[in-house]
């Protein structure tokens, strides 16, 4: 409607201006007065007018354009030799075939066209001109019939639409709670004593499969963990979820569990959940406990934990290698070696998920290297500055993040300056 009021009266100028010039300024007036009456409505419309009455607004809005046409095409009609009348009838044809509507509209839409059309053939004193009438009828009755068709399908897929547009509203609505609830199980606050803590998640998507937590048991144990489902989305993140489900529920039901034990029953839970949702999915994991000052013990299966030797100004890579979790039902202690290290005052340690090293780049992935760079760089500022730096160097090493980022910076202060930094 809004291109035919102004393809519409353009060819009808430039058909008269060639044809008709002694009927010219007439239809210049009578089309100007359809294309105000449009742009009226449009307007009308556009404030949020006929919002319980559209059918109301189309009607005078079809008939401001075609009434009006038909009444200028009267003035030229005689003397084109009716060719022009063709060309009206065609666009009619188009609009009562092409627009969506119910059968009754397009009927009543017609009866406007036909009245005016009638008003400007008495006008004009010109019986002949209302033996066109039948040609109304004949396209207006094959019009309904092929807009019954047309119609069906608009509607049906306006239905379609609005039925898809409130699954994705509750789908995201129910992302946004899970997002949520995995946000707060991410600790607020981590604190060991005698560490400074910094840690980040950063999903690529709504939902991610990485996890990273510090927990305080009420017999005093301290433990670290982090790890990464494989994918990422939804799926994972309820994975992530049940396994860290299942670590604390083992703690608080078998407070004095060794690590290889943790872990075994972490797998056993995880395997269960997979196999009774019928996925295939794995979780690389490492866990750590803190025996005072600056040892630890690690059992799993992840990427290395970079180590800052604040003496000797280098990094070194402490391996944790077993089993994925996930993989295999049953594990034995075998599977799952413990890993002795220790840090000295001023030493950091930054744990992280293959998102950092395998971030892409326009011409390679971040990769270890830059890792160690950046960790050496800002460990002697602290671990915050440590991760505030990843972030920004991966940021400017790609636009594009295909995959969850997690990192986790601890650095030994001492027992004396007991700090952290969340």
């Amino acid at each position: 409607i809004w291109i035919s009021m102004f393809v519409m009266p353009t060819t009808i100028w430039s058909f008269m201006y060639f044809t008709a010039r002694e009927h010219f300024g007439l239809a210049v007036w009578i089309v100007l007065g359809a294309i105000a009456v449009v742009l009226a409505l449009r307007l009308a419309l556009a404030r949020g007018a006929f919002r319980t009455h559209y059918h109301l607004a189309m009607l005078a809005l079809v008939g401001g354009v075609f009434g009006p046409a038909g009444s200028a095409i009267m003035a030229l009609a005689s003397a084109s030799g009716g060719s022009f009348l063709f060309a009206f009838f065609l666009i009619y044809f188009a609009f009562t075939a092409l627009f969506p509507a119910d059968a009754l509209w397009i009927v009543v839409t017609s009866a406007a066209i036909v009245a005016s059309y009638v008003l400007a053939a008495l006008v004009h004193h010109d019986p002949q001109l209302v033996s066109n009438l039948i040609y109304f009828l004949e396209l207006t009755f094959i019009g309904v019939v092929l807009n019954r068709v047309l119609c069906k399908l608009f509607f049906d897929e306006r239905r379609a639409r609005i039925e898809l547009r409130g699954a994705r509203d509750a789908l995201f609505a129910e992302m946004e709670v899970a997002q949520k609830i995995q946000t707060l199980l991410l600790p607020s606050d981590p604190t060991i004593p005698g560490y400074a803590l910094s840690g980040l998640m950063k999903p690529a998507s709504e939902v991610g499969g990485d996890y990273y937590d510090v927990i305080e048991t009420d017999s005093g144990r301290r433990l670290v963990a982090i790890g990464d489902v494989s994918g990422h989305g939804v799926t994972t993140g309820l994975t992530m979820m049940m396994v860290r489900a299942s670590l604390v529920s083992t703690l608080e039901s078998r407070a004095d569990a060794t690590l290889a034990e943790l872990y075994m029953a972490m797998n056993r839970c995880l395997c269960r959940n997979l196999e009774r949702m019928n996925l295939r999915l794995y979780m690389t994991f490492a866990l750590f406990e803190h025996d005072g000052g600056g040892r630890f013990r690690a059992v799993g299966a992840h990427l290395p934990a970079m180590i800052y030797r604040a003496a000797k100004r280098t990094v070194e890579e402490i391996e944790i290698a077993g089993v994925w979790l996930g993989v295999i039902d049953q594990i034995t202690p075998e599977l799952v070696p413990e890993t002795d290290f220790e840090l000295a005052p001023g030493d950091t340690m930054l744990l992280m998920t293959d998102g950092v090293v395998e971030y892409p780049g326009p011409n390679d992935m971040f990769g270890f290297e830059r890792v160690h760079a950046e960790l050496a760089a800002h460990a002697d500022l602290g671990p915050a500055q440590v991760v505030d730096a990843l972030v920004e160097k991966l940021a400017a090493h790609g636009r594009i993040q295909d995959d969850d980022v997690t990192l986790l910076a601890l650095k030994y202060i001492g027992e004396v300056d007991a700090a952290h930094v969340s």
